[in-house]
């Protein structure tokens, strides 16, 4: 009814909207929406006397995640942390599928409980359930803050033999700031575990441990490169080709020169931006003889790399 009555507002009829709703609310007095609305209007204007209502609203409905959320609320406006946060978590175990109930309780249990850990799995769901969800900041920055703060503080006073077990750390930002720490505390034993995550699930820790072995890695590394350039893992092939052109030069053009025949987009797009990004002048014009070929089939690949080799 209450939806019947919002079509009514909108459509131009405010007085027969309200006098929809006040005829439900008066014929449906025990009802949930009554109830809950009701409520709604206490915490904001006397939490004192929502207190009472809750108390009512949950004999009658016991297992609503909403009252319980409520029930948080005023506990929190009463200034009862300890009550407010026990109903808050009834609330987002009874309402899994609510974000307003996950993201508001997650902000209570960060900000109020410092509790981030809890928060952050709350986050987690509120924002599955909605990646826009806001509640005076959007949860994927909460997401963000709260695992960059504690990876950090995971990694803090690590000496530089605990960075490579934490390589493998299942947290990925963890891993993430592991390779990036790294790099001012490089040793040789760091290759193979580095070379290792080109086959990780995130794709951003993929190109930090590409990048980083671009950066530190030397002909002790060979062995292990010709063997990536014939993984079973195209996208490790794919990094594998850059670093091969950036490390060995001709030699690596020469390697990769012949995937441009490939089936394969991705392992085509590889080459070509391996060529162009360490493979100099002969590298470009490769690329270039290539394009004008009309061997390409995909016409984005060819905007993209027309456009590349055009500067």
């Amino acid at each position: 009814m209450y939806v019947l009555a919002e079509v009514e507002k909108r459509d131009g009829h405010p007085e027969k909207g309200a006098a929809l709703a006040v005829a439900f609310d008066a014929a449906h007095p025990e009802s949930r929406d009554v109830l809950t609305g009701k409520i709604d209007a206490a915490i904001e204007s006397d939490p004192a006397a929502a207190k009472p209502l809750v108390a009512t609203a949950l004999e009658k409905y016991p297992n609503d995640g909403w009252l319980h959320f409520q029930a948080g609320r005023v506990a929190q406006k009463g200034g009862d942390e300890a009550g407010a946060a026990a109903e808050y978590r009834r609330a987002a175990k009874l309402a899994p599928d609510n974000a307003t109930v996950q993201g508001w309780t997650a902000r209570y249990l960060y900000k109020v409980m410092n509790q981030p850990d809890e928060a952050l799995e709350r986050y987690l769901d509120a924002y599955f359930l909605n990646p826009h969800f806001y509640e005076t900041e959007y949860a994927e920055s909460r997401i963000r803050n709260i695992a960059s703060a504690r990876a950090a503080a995971k990694l803090a006073g690590l000496d530089q033999s605990a960075l490579i077990p934490s390589l493998r750390d299942s947290d990925p930002v963890v891993a993430g700031l592991a390779v990036e720490a790294l790099e001012n505390a490089w040793t040789p034993e760091a290759a193979k575990p580095v070379a290792a995550l080109l086959r990780h699930d995130d794709p951003v820790i993929r190109a930090l441990a590409a990048d980083l072995l671009g950066k530190k890695v030397d002909a002790t590394f060979d062995d292990t490169l010709t063997q990536l350039l014939v993984d079973s893992d195209a996208r490790v092939r794919g990094f594998a080709a850059y670093l091969a052109v950036q490390r060995w030069g001709k030699k690596g053009i020469e390697a990769i020169k012949p995937w441009l025949d490939s089936p394969y987009e991705l392992i085509r797009f590889d080459a070509m931006s391996a060529l162009l990004e360490h493979g100099g002048k002969e590298g470009k014009e490769i690329v270039k003889a290539y394009l004008k070929s009309g061997k390409e089939k995909s016409a984005a690949m060819r905007d993209i790399f027309t456009r590349a080799t055009s500067s």
